[in-house]
């Protein structure tokens, strides 16, 4: 968080020296700092933390874990990639990075991505929430004004009363087929509700997007297949101990990245 801190604080500064250089958010705070004079430096710099923060190391986990679950499951990464490159056959998924139409029409990378953060959800605790006046009933049971509440996506997310028996297996069917509006519902990665999180589109976007084009363009595998990963749970999960190759595709095909037959020129990340 410290560097975080330095990080966000420099950039701050920077652009109060140059404050008609880009038409962005500081300079929407810039604004209401002149009207009103209460938004502080401090203030600035607080907001900016929690945009870098929350934007940067929740997507990189969903990104890791969609990776991790695909690596795990062969058929599910071959499956994935030659829905990609059929979509490129006919037209789509081109450029440098896919666009977010082509990524967003991949139904069962789409259907992947969810199973990820289904199963390994970037944030590890849900924003408390106060009851307002005059309390409110939840499942039959009363809370008063006052209450501080908070719901756990790992709780909801691994119920087998919504997602059946095999709610703590890796399964993207399930979005595929049956109730998906169910699931849905109760999928709350970027929470729910009035207060849920601001930029969940934009979000989804980098997700769809960067999934698309690294399994378009890359065979990744872990150093040690058998090792399983480890994460440290702050407000967001960040993993570790789960080394991979890297290795750019020189043909287009949607093999399964085999460690014993990647070239010696890949990389390791």
């Amino acid at each position: 968080m410290g560097r975080l801190y330095r990080t966000t604080s420099v950039a701050i500064k920077k652009r109060l020296n140059n404050p008609e250089a880009h038409n962005d958010m500081i300079a929407h705070w810039l604004g209401a700092q002149q009207k009103s004079g209460e938004l502080s430096l401090r203030k600035m710099e607080a907001q900016a933390n929690v945009n870098v923060g929350a934007g940067a190391e929740p997507v990189s986990s969903a990104i890791q874990s969609l990776l991790y679950h695909l690596i795990q499951h062969p058929e599910d990464w071959l499956r994935v990639c030659n829905e990609i490159h059929a979509a490129k056959a006919e037209g789509s998924c081109h450029g440098r990075v896919v666009s977010f139409h082509d990524a967003d029409n991949l139904t069962y990378l789409r259907a992947c991505i969810k199973e990820a953060l289904r199963m390994f959800s970037p944030t590890t605790m849900g924003l408390p929430r106060v009851v307002a006046k005059g309390g409110i009933s939840i499942a039959g049971r009363h809370f008063q004004q006052g209450t501080i509440l908070s719901v756990s996506s790992h709780a909801v997310h691994s119920s087998k009363d919504i997602w059946g028996d095999d709610a703590d297996q890796w399964n993207p069917e399930r979005w595929l087929s049956g109730d998906t509006k169910k699931l849905d519902r109760n999928w709350i990665v970027f929470s729910a509700g009035y207060m849920t999180c601001p930029g969940r589109h934009f979000a989804w976007m980098q997700i769809c997007k960067m999934a698309a084009t690294l399994l378009r363009n890359y065979n990744i595998s872990q150093v040690e297949p058998k090792n399983q990963w480890r994460y440290q749970a702050n407000f967001t999960a960040l993993t570790y101990s789960w080394p991979v190759w890297v290795e750019k595709r020189e043909h287009e095909v949607g093999v399964h990245p085999d460690i014993e037959t990647l070239p010696t020129h890949r990389d390791q990340f």
